[in-house]
């Protein structure tokens, strides 16, 4: 029973590591991506004026 306990401890444990790890990266990756999609559509709106 505590083994089971300990592992899942564990496991949650890494989970959040890998949580707080990769979510900086996927955010700037949607903040680089959304950035990227902005600038093109303000130039293809100064090429249509």
């Amino acid at each position: 029973m505590d083994m089971s306990v300990l592992v899942s401890q564990l496991a949650i444990n890494n989970f959040q590591d890998v949580i707080s790890s990769v979510l900086p990266l996927v955010g700037t990756a949607v903040l680089v991506g959304f950035l990227f999609y902005v600038i093109r559509w303000a130039i293809s709106l100064f090429r249509g004026i």
